[in-house]
């Protein structure tokens, strides 16, 4: 299975812990992240996880600061990752906690723009409002 997007993944998640040179060790192997010694061969990582699904490209931790393992790995999309990660910012609005970018898919607006408002100080109700706004009719500084 050398030549198998799964093997890639594997090699990658390996390279991420252990590879000082892999451009992404200063935020795996650098801060503690390690892969459980059973999935040191690749055959015990493929059995654990299966074949990766239709159209899913990454392998996923979950909670984020968790090491790479049985109990802490999964197959995801982008959408799932994102969703997880360490650094995802949430609104809650009338009882429903989501991402930026969760809430940005839902109402239709960019997550990008969910931020500034936030950033702005907006209120909760007119950061997720579709639509712009003149700076008369806000109630909190901007």
């Amino acid at each position: 299975m050398k030549y198998t997007p799964e093997y890639r993944v594997w090699g990658n998640m390996m390279s991420r812990c252990y590879n000082k040179n892999h451009a992404d060790y200063p935020r795996y192997g650098s801060v503690g992240v390690i892969v459980e010694e059973r999935w040191h061969k690749f055959e015990n990582f493929i059995a654990d996880m299966g074949l990766r699904p239709e159209g899913v490209w990454f392998i996923h931790r979950y909670p984020p600061d968790a090491n790479y393992g049985p109990k802490t790995a999964r197959w995801a999309t982008r959408e799932e990752q994102d969703n997880e990660r360490r650094n995802s910012k949430y609104l809650t609005f009338q009882g429903k906690k989501q991402t930026y970018a969760q809430w940005g898919r839902e109402l239709g607006i960019d997550k990008t723009t969910i931020r500034g408002r936030v950033l702005k100080g907006w209120p909760v109700e007119m950061v997720l409002h579709k639509g712009k706004f003149h700076k008369s009719r806000l109630t909190s500084a901007e």
